[in-house]
């Protein structure tokens, strides 16, 4: 078996040996039906994934920064695309072929594993989502979506109370399933109550525990 280290030795040789693209704020990575042909890897920005209804509404289903890989899915269930992929801000993907991707979990079990894990990690999430959505006020989701932005920056929410997060408003908002200006308003609550403070354009998180505990 590999040790984490040579898993990360190996997947940065995969990730130096694929293309780089650019995208502008909005631009699409992928759409619903079509056949993946990458997995991708988020070098810098920020990335959303979302289902699209008839009625104009949109579902995030997953949001993506610096470090995380998306689009596996389609390719481990061997399956088109279920929801869109767009930038939330400009941002630099990397382009990992199909092939090279699935040659290096044929080669490495150990690799396979990581992105199994990822991958029932993604499906809890979606399902914790949605019961969100059906449960939660439009408050007690902007506290979650800030707490789901740390986790997904690699900070150990059971073990860190206060923390500096990256995120825009539109990614917030895809996450809490709402509109900019209710996220405006409700971080401008959140201040207000020293639940959060605004640095250099980031959000700096007070305590964990207290967003946790907002109320309904």
């Amino acid at each position: 078996s590999l040790s984490a280290e040579e898993q990360v030795l190996l997947l940065h040789e995969l990730l130096a040996n694929s293309r780089v693209k650019t995208v502008k704020k909005k631009q699409s990575i992928y759409e619903k039906d079509d056949s993946p042909t990458y997995v991708y890897f988020v070098k810098s920005g920020q990335v959303r994934s979302f289902k699209s209804y008839k009625d104009g509404r949109e579902l995030s289903t997953g949001i993506f920064i610096s470090g995380n890989y998306f689009g596996y899915a389609s390719i481990l269930l061997n399956d088109n695309y279920e929801d869109y992929a767009e930038a939330v801000e400009p941002s630099e993907i990397v382009l990992i072929p199909k092939d090279s991707f699935l040659e290096l979990l044929w080669k490495k079990p150990a690799i396979t594993s990581k992105f199994i894990k990822l991958l029932s990690v993604d499906l809890r999430e979606k399902e914790e989502q949605l019961l969100r959505f059906a449960y939660h006020s439009v408050r007690k989701r902007v506290a979650n979506a800030l707490i789901s932005v740390a986790e997904k920056s690699g900070i150990n929410i059971n073990e860190v109370n206060a923390c500096t997060i990256d995120v825009t408003r539109d990614g917030l908002a895809s996450i809490a399933g709402t509109a900019n200006e209710t996220v405006s308003r409700m971080l401008s609550d959140f201040k207000e109550e020293k639940l959060i403070s605004k640095e250099k354009g980031k959000i700096y998180i007070n305590s964990i525990k207290n967003l946790r505990d907002v109320k309904q």
